[in-house]
C-alpha cells in the first residue's frame, strides 16, 4: 500500500544525500505496516535491522518477535519477546505477546502469568486481547478469555471480540449472558454489513460477513441451552438462507 512504499522510501535514503540514519520511529512504522500486510518475513527483517541499530529498545524486540510468531517459530519469538520484557518488565505489549507464545505452544499456566502480568501493566490493544481471548477459548480457558475479551471491547474490539466473549459466557455455564452479548454482535454485524463503505474510527471490521453465521450458530446454542427452541430454529432457519444464498 502507499503507507508501506513511502516508509520503505524513506528507510531507502535515509542515511544518504546527507539525510539522517533511519530514526526508530521509521523502523517501527514500517515494520508494523508490513505485520498488517502480512509481509512476515520483510517485517521480521525490517524489525531485526532495527534491534541491531537500537539494542536497547524493547518496540523493536516485540516486532521482531512478533514477526517470528507470525512465521511460526515460537522458539526464536519466545527468546525475542524475553529479550524485550528484559528491556522493559513493565511493557504490557511484551507480557501480552508473552502470553500468546505460551498459549500457541499450550503452556497454560505461563500464559496465565503472563496475562496477569501484562493486565498489571495496562495492556490496551484490543486486537492482541482479542488475539489472546480467542488463544485462551480454544484452550479451554474460558475465565481468562472472558477477562481479556472484556478488555478488548473496553479499548475498541470488535464484533470477533464480542462473539468471543459470547462463547466463553456460554462455556462458563451462563447462555442467558452469552445470548446478549451474541444478540448485540450479530445486529451490529447486520448494521456493518448493509451499509456499502463503512467507517469507524475506533475499529475497521474486515470480516463482518464472514461472523454473522458463526454468530447465528452460536446464538441457536445458546438460545437451546436456555430451552427457547423458537428462538433456536429461527437462527437456523436464518442460517440455511445464509447457506443457500452463497
Amino acid at each position: 500500500g502507499e503507507a508501506e512504499e513511502a516508509y520503505a522510501h524513506a528507510m531507502a535514503v535515509s542515511g544518504t544525500f546527507g539525510k539522517p540514519p533511519a530514526s526508530l520511529k521509521l523502523f517501527l512504522s514500517l515494520g508494523n505496516v508490513l505485520l498488517k500486510n502480512e509481509k512476515c518475513a520483510d517485517a521480521r527483517a525490517t524489525f531485526a535491522a532495527g534491534c541491531e541499530m537500537i539494542p536497547g529498545c524493547a518496540s523493536t524486540w516485540i516486532g521482531y518477535g512478533v514477526s517470528l510468531l507470525r512465521e511460526g517459530d515460537l522458539d526464536s519469538a519466545e527468546s525475542a519477546l524475553a529479550e524485550a520484557n528484559a528491556l522493559d518488565s513493565s511493557n504490557a505489549n511484551a507480557w501480552g505477546w508473552l502470553c500468546v507464545v505460551s498459549l500457541s505452544a499450550k503452556r497454560i499456566d505461563d500464559a496465565e502469568r503472563a496475562v496477569a502480568s501484562a493486565f498489571k501493566n495496562g495492556l490496551r490493544d484490543p486486537d492482541l486481547l482479542s488475539e489472546i481471548a480467542q488463544l485462551f477459548l480454544e484452550n479451554g480457558g474460558w475465565k481468562h478469555s472472558e477477562a481479556s475479551a472484556r478488555r478488548s471491547l473496553k479499548f475498541g474490539g470488535g464484533i470477533d471480540t464480542r462473539l468471543c466473549l459470547g462463547r466463553a459466557s456460554r462455556e462458563r455455564g451462563d447462555p442467558d449472558g452469552a445470548a446478549v452479548e451474541l444478540k448485540f454482535a450479530l445486529a451490529l454485524a447486520l448494521d456493518y454489513s448493509s451499509k456499502q463503505s463503512p467507517s469507524y474510527e475506533n475499529n475497521v471490521e474486515k470480516n463482518v460477513e464472514a461472523c454473522i453465521p458463526l454468530l447465528l450458530a452460536e446464538l441457536a446454542l445458546a438460545y437451546d441451552e436456555l430451552g427457547d427452541s423458537r428462538k433456536a430454529e429461527e437462527c437456523r432457519r436464518d442460517l440455511r438462507v445464509m447457506e443457500r444464498e452463497q
